[in-house]
């Protein structure tokens, strides 16, 4: 065994054709199988992303096009929130419902219009991409009035109402399907991968009794709910906080 996969194995982490050998192997198929297997294991790492048992939340920065709008990244499901760079500090930015959504064309495109609102323009405020620490503002706090923005889930993509946003790095929190080149994979989830695999070989093979392909979908809920419980366990910390919340003192008579 070299020096690589000895890492791979003793880490925490590990990637995607190591978890679908190692189910492989438990299941004694052989490597004609390999591809099938890989592809189970990615389908279910999505799952447990997507039913947040492996909550997996991602940063990127966004580049704002000439249309005041930026494209969803291919792993997006959710978004967590939106603001830039200010100062050296996050500054989320406004949520605005009515801002009117783009239309889309009968064959599927959507149009790309310009959205531009009157709240002021952002050529003091920004510099090379980000905005300028320099520009001082006392109505700068919590979240920055002056641009405003609205998802456009159907189009998958983020829609901004300001002047002079083209060009602007805005930087995009959100909930991922985990599934990319580099995905790793933590090898506490190895059991509930195991266990999607063998409920989804077993619901595809029509030789069986309905009654093992139902143990096995009842064998990953369980796997997964394990799972769950590990990544969402409360410190000592946070059990100290809710006693404490829930602790009332009386004065003794």
């Amino acid at each position: 065994m070299n020096g690589s996969n000895q890492n791979t194995q003793n880490a925490a982490y590990v990637d995607m054709e190591y978890v679908a050998s190692q189910v492989r192997l438990r299941m004694n198929l052989d490597n004609r199988w390999h591809e099938k297997i890989l592809q189970f294991v990615i389908d279910g790492f999505a799952e447990l992303n997507l039913n947040d048992t492996i909550p997996n939340v991602t940063t990127a920065e966004l580049t704002v096009d000439s249309t005041n709008i930026v494209d969803f990244p291919r792993d997006y499901v959710e978004y967590i929130s939106i603001g830039v760079r200010f100062g050296g500090r996050y500054i989320p930015l406004v949520l605005n419902t009515n801002i009117v959504l783009p239309t889309i064309s009968s064959c599927g495109e959507i149009e790309r219009e310009i959205f531009t609102g009157t709240n002021g323009a952002f050529d003091d405020k920004t510099r090379d991409g980000y905005f300028n620490p320099d520009y001082r503002s006392y109505t700068v706090g919590g979240a920055f009035s002056d641009a405003y923005y609205r998802i456009d889930h159907k189009g998958g993509r983020i829609i901004f109402l300001t002047e002079n946003f083209t060009g602007l790095e805005v930087i995009l929190q959100y909930k991922s399907l985990g599934i990319s080149d580099q995905t790793c994979i933590p090898r506490a989830s190895i059991p509930a991968l195991r266990a999607y695999v063998q409920w989804t070989l077993n619901n595809n093979d029509r030789t069986l009794s309905e009654t093992r392909i139902e143990t096995s979908r009842r064998e990953w809920i369980r796997e997964r709910n394990k799972l769950y419980a590990v990544n969402h366990a409360l410190t000592s910390e946070e059990i100290m906080d809710i006693m404490r919340t829930h602790t009332h003192r009386g004065l003794k008579g």
